[in-house]
């Protein structure tokens, strides 16, 4: 699963490259890195932890 972990991470980073530079889609564009790598690691993190590590979320009905 590991590699699953890293294609799911590559997708997100990609989706906001794309919406940052080639669409140029605000705020994303005009945020400070600083402030988006805050923002985007948090969400990036469980790609790189073991299954059993991350917890499971309960679904929305």
């Amino acid at each position: 699963m590991p590699c699953q972990g890293i294609d799911l991470a590559m997708a997100q980073l990609l989706g906001i490259a794309y919406l940052r530079f080639i669409l140029q889609i605000e705020p994303l564009a005009s945020t400070p890195v600083a402030d988006l790598t805050a923002r985007v690691i948090p969400v990036l993190d469980p790609h790189f932890e073991t299954p059993d590590a991350v917890p499971k979320r309960k679904r929305r009905n």
